[in-house]
């Protein structure tokens, strides 16, 4: 029999800290945005979140955490009080937490159903559901008889570096090329060009300092000083953890534009990406998208270097687009599951009228190392669950 005990505040979290960390690491993916250090941090920048955190154990040994914040949308059937994933468009993948996700999903779920109503409905997006979740969610929600839809939700484009940066490049069509190189020859011809970088554990402490001064210069020009606190506080956390990339495409010592990424292994999460308006743009002499397909090729040159095998472009950075017109290899889809029992009736007719407008999206299959050929895999079920401890 599962136990769950529900955390609602961080003081009351440090307790399972530890517990947090070895799941993390036992866990399939090792993503920035799964440790307990995002989570603390987002905690504490988001307060217009309410927290709670579900905590698994079995036979008195935790073996699974399911992070959800409570948060008040407005829908086409009023606003609702929504349990979500804590991530806000910072990254591209979330879910529990631990090797156990199918067993920490429905004891999760079935707890929710059994303690005080103070959400409506249970909203879930961010589901890596062809490469790790394989319909655990969708699995979980039916196994106790709630309404559930499946819907797309974001198109990420993935970057695949295999071989060298001549045979990368040489992959590319000629008219994808020929624009590539285009706005190399017109950044270069504007003046000095630099790309300015950090990764942890390679680069020196001074470039980060240096790196966070160019995204404060580049927010504040932009008219979003506001949002520095939380980027830095972010990037220093996940710094703690040797997982941050931070650049910046400089010309004559001007920032043009900044990235912020999160390494796991040979895989970088670009998440943030912003250009800065100047001079060189506003003139015409350069577009946005020339600026950005220029960091963005310098980044995956120096990235073969550095032993990187693959680029996540997060769709709320500014450059998606663009990544995804001159330098994508595929596409990865990331899902949504919202789910609502009975009792709540609002929220259960919401989702059977999401249900009826969405088609299904056949799974395929994608490999987290571009070298590595991923086996067919079979969804769990609850009869089937087998826990790791």
């Amino acid at each position: 029999m599962f136990q769950v005990v529900e955390i609602n505040t961080l003081a009351e979290l440090k307790a399972y800290r530890m517990a947090w960390e070895d799941l993390w690491l036992r866990g399939r993916t090792q993503r920035y945005s799964l440790s307990s250090d995002w989570f603390e941090a987002y905690a504490r920048l988001v307060s217009d979140r309410g927290m709670k955190v579900l905590v698994i154990s079995l036979a008195g040994k935790v073996i699974g955490i399911l992070p959800l914040v409570l948060k008040q949308v407005h829908t086409r059937l009023g606003s609702q009080r929504v349990l979500t994933y804590p991530l806000d468009g910072w990254g591209n993948w979330y879910g529990p937490i631990g090797p156990n996700p199918a067993a920490t999903l429905t004891a999760g779920l079935r707890y929710l159903t059994t303690t005080r109503r103070d959400w409506d409905l249970l909203d879930l997006p961010y589901v890596d559901r062809d490469r790790h979740d394989l319909g655990r969610t969708q699995t979980a929600a039916r196994n106790i008889g709630w309404n559930v839809t499946e819907r797309l939700w974001r198109q990420i484009p993935l970057i695949q570096l295999v071989g060298s940066w001549s045979e990368f490049l040489s992959s590319k069509r000629t008219e994808v090329l020929d624009e590539i190189l285009q706005a190399e020859r017109r950044i270069d011809q504007l003046g000095q060009v630099q790309l300015w970088r950090y990764r942890s554990g390679v680069h020196a402490s001074a470039d980060l300092e240096r790196l966070l001064n160019a995204w404060k210069l580049v927010l504040s020009a932009t008219g979003r000083a506001g949002e520095f606190a939380m980027l830095e506080h972010l990037a220093l956390a996940a710094d703690q953890r040797n997982q941050l990339d931070l650049s910046a495409l400089v010309l004559d010592q001007l920032p043009l534009a900044c990235g912020l990424g999160f390494v796991q292994g040979a895989t970088v999460e670009l998440v943030q990406g912003m250009s800065h308006a100047s001079s060189a743009c506003t003139s015409g002499r350069l577009s946005s998208r020339q600026v950005a397909s220029v960091l963005l090729g310098r980044l995956l040159e120096q990235g073969i270097a550095l032993g990187d095998d693959q680029y996540e472009i997060c769709p709320t950075c500014e450059w998606t687009e663009t990544a995804r017109a001159l330098w994508s290899t595929d596409v990865l889809n990331s899902y949504r599951y919202s789910m609502a029992p009975w009792s709540h009736l609002r929220s259960a007719l919401l989702v059977r009228y999401h249900a009826a407008r969405t088609s299904r999206i056949p799974r395929k299959q994608f490999s987290d190392n571009p070298r590595r050929v991923v086996q067919e895999q079979r969804n769990s079920t609850a009869p089937q669950l087998k826990i790791y401890r």
